[in-house]
């Protein structure tokens, strides 16, 4: 069922609001319950709320510029109505007792969007150089919330001068006097024109930075110090936040000593069943999504969602805004799926099948073909390879190898990753001519093409190759790029190449301490008992 997804027995309609009519319609979903827990019943309620919305969708589209300003007013008027009838009732946005603390947060967080929404419309009477500068922020929305953080920042900033000032020197952490005082004047001066912009946008009330209990702040004040404390990876950051994320789509930017036990078995309960991302429109990835008769989502993603639940309430545990941690003894559901319906190896015919296909649409000597055949012939994740230096195809004992470590700001998945591994004579001398044909003085990867983002270069690159394999007509879901990795495992115990060997190629950990420090072979060992095993292609 579209739009739809189960919380504790009962069906509720969730959809995103268009990005372009958010300011419009006031608010980033339309929620509501459907009041059954009959998925018939459900289903056609559903279905009528969805007409409703696609008929407000297209009437709001066809809205002339000079009638979206009475729209934006009346929802202005309408949010502080509701925020005056808030404050008498006493609703603290920052009370933890008081259960209408999130019905307050909603109400801010609709006066933010109406606000912009009206801001919206005096943008365009601003100075050319005052729109400059909430261009070169990124919009009006990124240009507010810089001007908060940056309001924050100097707050304590000063807070800091000031408490030098009355501390002994030799009680004092180390720090630059001179150089803060000045990045303060500086960042004042910004400060202050970028107010200026804000004031004339009638968005003062916005500019000014928000105030929470510092001990028990809102789950998302508490991610990004969560994530620089810890140390976290860009891959497990971005884990962490989609978790997180969907945690506050179901609860609420509550403060975080108001999460119950209760409330993390409900969010277990919709991860339980959601729909398969892969197998939705691109505009629903990423909701809370769940459609009768689609696969829903593996143990194993349910399991990722609770492991950053609980890491993140182990965090707020230690430090103290919570007195324990309520997520700790919920499990993961164990994982009922057939053996034979997990991920296999990638066959001969498939190889050739997914390469042919590559070397069609983009190119025998292009980086994507290349990455295919080094893949194949590494065994390198799909990270490790989109990654690799250049610096990293070296000699090693007259061997030629690919050097696969995470120095110069590379990841790898653990220590046992950190691995040397011989080019095969099947792709050496051909990959060797291509990587030189396409040298470069600025060329420090081996691919360059592939671009970094969220802290990774497979970021994109991942779904790329899988839809490429769909049009390569291997479509078995078992089968992904990762399949190429247990391929090689295959071809080398097929070839009859010894364990120790196929584990030192592949990253695997040594069966035995002796083998982990002692006996390593030379790389020309290795090389002459990898060169058992044929070609793959």
């Amino acid at each position: 069922m579209r739009h739809v997804v189960k919380v504790n027995g009962t069906f509720s309609y969730r959809r995103r609001v268009p990005d372009d009519l958010k300011m419009l319609v006031g608010k980033d979903w339309w929620k509501a319950s459907l009041k059954t827990g009959n998925e018939r019943q459900a289903e056609i309620a559903a279905r009528a709320l969805a007409v409703q919305h696609d008929q407000l969708i297209e009437r709001l589209r066809a809205t002339p510029a000079s009638e979206r300003a009475a729209i934006f007013a009346e929802h202005l008027n309408t949010a502080i109505d509701a925020a005056e009838i808030a404050w008498e009732s006493s609703v603290l946005l920052d009370d933890p007792d008081n259960p209408d603390s999130k019905k307050a947060a909603e109400i801010e967080a609709a006066m933010w969007r109406v606000m912009l929404g009206a801001a919206e419309t005096r943008y365009g009477s601003l100075p050319e150089s005052d729109r400059a500068l909430v261009e070169k922020a990124g919009g009006l929305e990124a240009f507010i919330r810089q001007h908060r953080a940056t309001a924050a920042r100097l707050a304590d900033t000063r807070s800091t001068l000031n408490l030098r000032s009355h501390i002994p020197v030799s009680k004092l952490p180390k720090m630059d006097t001179d150089l803060a005082e000045a990045k303060l004047g500086i960042e004042s001066a910004r400060l202050a024109k970028a107010q200026g912009v804000i004031e004339r946008l009638g968005l003062a009330a916005l500019a000014e930075t928000v105030v929470e209990d510092p001990e028990n702040p809102r789950i998302n004040s508490v991610l990004d110090p969560w994530f620089a404390d810890r140390g976290q990876r860009p891959d497990a950051v971005k884990r962490h936040r989609v978790a997180m994320r969907r945690f506050v789509e179901l609860h609420g930017n509550i403060p975080v000593r108001d999460i119950t036990r209760k409330m993390i078995e409900s969010y277990k309960e919709t991860i339980k069943n959601l729909t398969d991302h892969r197998l939705l429109p691109a505009e629903d990835r990423g909701a809370l999504v769940c459609i009768d008769g689609l696969r829903k989502v593996a143990a194993p993603t349910v399991n990722r969602h609770l492991t950053s639940i609980k890491a993140f309430l182990g965090y707020c545990a230690d430090k103290e805004y919570l007195a324990k941690n309520v997520a700790r003894g919920i499990d993961a559901p164990i994982d009922t799926r057939p053996k034979a319906s997990k991920r296999r190896a990638m066959t001969r015919e498939e190889r050739i099948q997914f390469l042919n296909r590559a070397v069609a649409e983009y190119g025998e000597d292009s980086e994507r073909v290349w990455l295919i055949k080094l893949a194949a012939y590494t065994g390198t994740r799909l990270e490790e390879a989109a990654q690799l230096g250049r610096k990293n195809v070296r000699q090693k004992d007259g061997v030629w190898i690919v050097e696969i470590d995470d120095l110069d700001g590379r990841q790898l998945k653990n220590f046992s990753s950190v691995r040397d591994v011989p080019l095969h004579s099947a792709i050496r001398d051909e990959f060797l001519a291509w990587l030189k044909k396409t040298d470069a003085p600025k060329r420090d990867r081996v691919f360059m093409t592939f671009k970094q983002k969220d802290g990774r270069f497979a970021e994109s690159l991942s779904g790329d190759m899988g839809r490429l394999m769909d049009r390569a007509g291997i479509t078995d879901p078992r089968v992904v790029m990762h399949s190429m990795r247990h391929g090689l495992k295959v071809a080398m115990a097929d070839a009859g190449i010894e364990g120790d060997y196929r584990r030192m190629i592949l990253g695997h950990k040594p069966l035995d301490v002796h083998s982990a420090d002692y006996a390593q072979p030379s790389m020309a060992t290795i090389a002459r008992e990898f060169e058992r095993m044929g070609k793959l292609f």
